[in-house]
């Protein structure tokens, strides 16, 4: 019997936008500059995601997680002018996460629907990401953290999706099986086929799904699944 429902949350129970290069970094550009980046916006933001994109392409190699302050070092690395300090990289991520998040939004009526669904099932959180705070603030600041009895992130746990102990800490964490789960998200490897592999039944949400998703188990949103769980 299903029990427990496990939501990725970037594109999952938040929009957001999978670029790093569209936002607006006029803020963080200029703490650069100030720290002694002889860099004009567009190299800064091409350079940035560089650094970010190696680390990506290592973490999913190692299935070890990185932190902004590693993206911070690689950065600085290219551009040897620049020297922070732990608290000048503090500022700067504060910085940078606020650019970052700037249109980040729940999805339409989530938050109903995990109102509904937190009656009858143990719900969980289950993230990438690079800096601890970033998604409990968010779930914060969206008003929705009394509604998941666990959240796991990659930077805490060590070890990204699509590691499977990340999967299973989240069902220790709720005193669950895998069995007893269904896992929703929107990435092809890290939340349908990693958890099916661990016996979890999975939800993918996208508009062009793989055509080797079975129909039934894909969502155009998150907030359908009050409709295809039990």
């Amino acid at each position: 019997m299903i029990d427990t429902i496990l939501f990725d949350f970037f594109g999952t129970i938040v929009d957001y936008s999978h670029s790093r290069q569209v936002q607006d970094y006029s803020a963080s550009h200029q703490f650069m500059e100030a720290a002694g980046a002889s860099i004009d916006y567009e190299q800064y933001v091409r350079s940035w995601d560089e650094a970010f994109c190696n680390l990506e392409d290592e973490s999913q190699k190692t299935l070890v997680e990185f932190s902004l302050y590693d993206v911070i070092d690689r950065f600085m690395e290219k551009h040897p002018g620049i020297y922070l300090v732990k608290g000048q990289k503090d500022e700067f991520i504060e910085l940078f996460l606020t650019e970052w998040c700037a249109e980040i939004r729940p999805v339409q009526k989530i938050q109903e629907v995990l109102d509904e669904m937190s009656s009858s099932y143990k719900l969980g959180v289950v993230s990438n990401t690079h800096h601890k705070p970033l998604v409990p603030g968010l779930l914060d600041e969206f008003g929705l953290s009394a509604y998941f009895k666990n959240v796991v992130t990659s930077i805490a746990h060590g070890r990204p999706k699509p590691h499977q102990s990340i999967y299973i800490a989240a069902l220790s964490g709720l005193a669950s099986r895998p069995e007893q789960a269904v896992f929703v998200g929107d990435s092809y490897d890290h939340d349908y086929v990693t958890p099916r592999r661990l016996g979890i039944e999975s939800y993918l949400v996208s508009e062009s799904p793989p055509a080797n998703v079975p129909r039934e188990h894909v969502l155009c949103r998150a907030t359908q699944i009050i409709d295809n769980v039990p």
